[in-house]
C-alpha cells in the first residue's frame, strides 16, 4: 500500500517537475496505445534512470520498468526502486548464479501484463548521450513472443518509444517523448513456432525500424557530425516532426550561435540564490566519469534536493523573522533559478 501511494505520487509530481525542467515538452503519439491490452514499451536509451521515470511519469498506463541490478544497491535503495516500480534485470556480468532470479523476473512482468499494464525495456541494453539508435538486443523480442505464447486469450503489442533530448546535461532544452506505431506480437506467433530465431530477428528488425521513427537523429552515418550540430536551440521552436524531417532532409535549420561566456557567468554567479542545493549537486557529480549520469542527477536534484532547500529557506526565514519575509526568500530564491537557467540556455553551451 505504501509503495502504490508513493508511486502515484511520484508520477504525478515526476509530470508537474518535467513540465519545468525542460523547455517546451512535447509527448506525441499517446492517443495511438492499445490501452487495455498488455504493452511492453521498446525505447531507447540516451540518459540513464531518468529516462525510466520520464516514461513512467507520462504513459497513460502503469508501468514496471526492467533495469539493471547494479542500480539497487542497498536495501533502502531496493525499496525506492521497486516503489517507483523498476525491477532488477540480471546481465552475465552480474555472475553467472544471478541469471537464475531472471525467471522470477519474467514472471513479475507476465503477472502485470496479464493485468494490462506496461512493461518498459530499454532494448539497446545499453545507455549513451549520442543520438543514434545502437543495434537492439535479442531480449525484448524474445520476452515479447513469450508473453504472447503465455497469453493465447491476449493480444501483446510492442509500442516502439524515442526519448529526444536537444540537450544531454542540460534543463531548460526541449524534450520529445514519441510513442510509435504499436506492433502486434500475435502477427509473429506463427513463424516463432516454426522457426523461433527467425520470429525473433524479424521482430526486433521490425521494433527497431518503428524505434528510428520515432527518433530525431537515428542514423550514425556520415552526415551525423553535421546533422548533431543543428540540434540546438535556435530550432527548438519547431514541432518534432517539423524539425525532424528538415534535420534529415538538411532543410533550412540554424547553425548554433556563437557562446557568450558573459551569460553563462552571470548564470552561474545567480547561483549564489540557491548556493547550497547547487553545491551538493556539484559535489556529486564530481567523482561521476561516466557523463549520461549527469542529465539524470540534475532531475534528481530537480526532483528533491532544491525543493528542500526551498522548504528549509522559507521555516528557517520565517523563524527568524516572519512568513512574508519567509516567502519573499522562497519567491526570490525560485526566480533567480529560472533565471540563472535562461542565462545558461543563451549561453549556448554546447553538448
Amino acid at each position: 500500500m505504501m509503495k502504490n501511494a508513493f508511486y502515484f505520487f511520484m508520477r504525478h509530481y515526476m509530470d508537474l517537475v518535467r513540465m519545468l525542467f525542460f523547455w517546451r515538452p512535447e509527448i506525441i503519439g499517446r492517443k495511438g496505445l492499445p490501452l487495455g491490452n498488455p504493452i511492453i514499451y521498446s525505447c531507447n536509451h540516451q540518459n540513464s534512470f531518468m529516462d525510466a521515470l520520464l516514461i513512467g511519469a507520462t504513459s497513460p498506463v502503469k508501468i514496471t520498468s526492467l533495469t539493471r541490478s547494479d542500480v539497487f544497491g542497498s536495501h533502502a535503495g531496493m525499496w525506492f526502486m521497486t516503489a517507483l516500480q523498476m525491477q532488477p534485470i540480471y546481465r552475465m556480468q552480474d555472475g553467472y548464479d544471478k541469471l537464475a532470479k531472471n525467471e522470477e523476473v519474467f514472471e513479475v512482468v507476465r503477472n502485470r501484463l496479464r493485468k494490462n499494464e506496461g512493461i518498459l525495456i530499454f532494448s539497446e541494453a545499453n545507455h549513451s548521450n549520442e543520438y543514434p539508435l545502437r543495434n537492439l538486443s535479442k531480449g525484448s523480442s524474445r520476452m515479447s513472443l513469450e508473453s504472447q505464447e503465455a497469453m493465447p486469450d491476449r493480444d501483446v503489442y510492442v509500442v516502439p518509444i524515442g526519448i529526444n533530448y536537444y540537450h544531454h546535461q542540460r534543463p531548460f532544452h526541449k524534450l520529445s517523448i514519441v510513442y510509435g506505431t504499436p506492433i502486434r506480437v500475435r502477427d509473429y506467433l506463427e513463424s516463432y513456432d516454426e522457426h523461433p530465431a527467425k520470429a525473433i530477428n524479424q521482430l526486433k528488425s521490425d521494433i527497431s525500424a518503428g524505434m528510428r521513427e520515432c527518433m530525431i537523429l537515428p542514423d550514425n552515418d556520415e552526415d551525423y557530425e553535421k546533422r548533431k550540430i543543428l540540434i540546438n536551440r535556435r530550432n527548438e521552436n519547431m514541432p518534432y516532426a517539423e524539425f525532424r524531417n528538415k534535420l534529415l532532409n538538411d532543410n533550412g535549420l540554424k547553425n548554433p550561435a556563437k557562446p557568450v561566456p558573459v551569460l553563462l557567468a552571470l548564470g552561474r554567479l545567480l547561483g549564489i540564490f540557491n548556493f547550497l542545493p547547487l553545491w551538493i549537486l556539484q559535489r556529486v557529480l564530481s567523482p561521476i566519469k561516466d557523463i549520461v549520469f549527469y542529465g539524470s542527477m540534475k532531475w534528481v536534484s530537480a526532483l528533491f534536493i532544491i525543493p528542500f532547500w526551498w522548504i528549509l529557506l522559507f521555516v528557517v526565514t520565517t523563524v527568524i523573522w516572519d512568513w512574508r519575509i519567509g516567502l519573499l526568500c522562497f519567491g526570490v530564491s525560485f526566480v533567480m533559478l529560472i533565471i540563472r537557467q535562461w542565462l545558461i540556455r543563451l549561453s549556448n553551451v554546447s553538448h
